[in-house]
């Protein structure tokens, strides 16, 4: 690492290993080939950066424009084949429709606003108020539209990572609005990689959220105590969650006992502390209305 400073190239090789590590970990077994060629290619797309030359000699702002085309291809796809069969469903709202469709435009608008203020560069024209105003404004509402975003994780993340591209093309040049969108690729697919080692059944990532507003205000309805869900749900697995939703007596003593036990069996900690809540909530309004925790 500390070569690195004066070489930029070294550190393509601790990326190159972490393309190569899943292939000689014993966690490639639950994971896809998708995930697996997609992790490695995305590392070493990350190494070939090192090996460009240092942003700010030359101005080659038609990458950054295919940048900004790339991840609004992907982002309307995304929004059009699952978005919008969720809304069908009726699994999702349709403001987070419209709310990606915005971020869409948004980035299209600050990819024009970046293309002519180049071009009005390069032919030494005096600098544009209005699109100046036009990219503050697209600048406030990158930091604002992905709080409005439902709570679904990926729904969410790709939200965030909408709004950081868009405020980071505004201020590229060159090749770096391509680094953002591969460093954006690899992190995904290290999400992905996550969660299918901590949920190795068939659970999908888009059915899950993080959010807790369910399961809280059912839990709060039932009298349970905010220290107790907490504590319920670091301990709490999917195998406990089944064994207190069976529970049918009313009685104040059955369900202690189902607590007890499912504190005494771990689980995967915070990564399913949304599912725990709402199947502690559940599981108490199936077994009666208890007040006396």
């Amino acid at each position: 690492m500390g070569l690195s400073f004066s070489y930029r190239w070294m550190l393509s090789f601790p990326l190159l290993g972490m393309a190569l590590w899943p292939f000689f970990s014993s966690a490639r077994i639950h994971l896809t080939y998708t995930i697996l060629f997609s992790w490695s290619i995305s590392c070493l797309l990350l190494g070939a950066f090192t090996f460009m030359p240092v942003v700010g000699k030359d101005a080659f702002i038609e990458l950054v424009v295919l940048a900004g085309l790339i991840w609004g291809v992907g982002f309307a796809t995304f929004t059009s084949k699952i978005l919008v069969r969720l809304y069908k469903r009726g699994l999702e709202s349709k403001r987070e429709i419209l709310l990606s469709i915005l971020q869409i435009l948004l980035l299209g608008i600050c990819l024009e606003n970046v293309f002519v203020q180049s071009k009005r560069f390069e032919n030494k024209s005096p600098v544009s108020y209005a699109y100046q105003t036009i990219a503050w404004v697209i600048a406030l509402l990158s930091l604002v539209l992905p709080l409005l975003h439902s709570n679904r994780l990926l729904c969410r993340i790709l939200a965030i990572d909408t709004s950081i591209l868009t405020l980071y093309l505004l201020l590229s040049v060159s090749h770096e609005g391509l680094f953002l969108l591969t460093l954006i690729f690899n992190t995904i697919c290290w999400i992905l990689i996550e969660f299918k080692l901590a949920h190795s059944n068939k659970a999908r990532i888009i059915d899950f959220t993080f959010g807790t507003e369910d399961g809280e205000s059912l839990a709060k309805s039932q009298g349970i105590s905010a220290i107790e869900r907490s504590n319920l749900s670091r301990h709490m697995s999917s195998t406990c969650r089944r064994d207190v939703a069976l529970c049918s007596a009313t009685s104040h003593a059955t369900i202690q006992r189902h607590l007890r036990v499912a504190e005494q069996v771990p689980c995967f900690g915070s990564r399913d502390r949304t599912s725990c809540d709402i199947g502690l909530a559940t599981a108490v309004a199936e077994c009666g209305r208890v007040r006396d925790f």
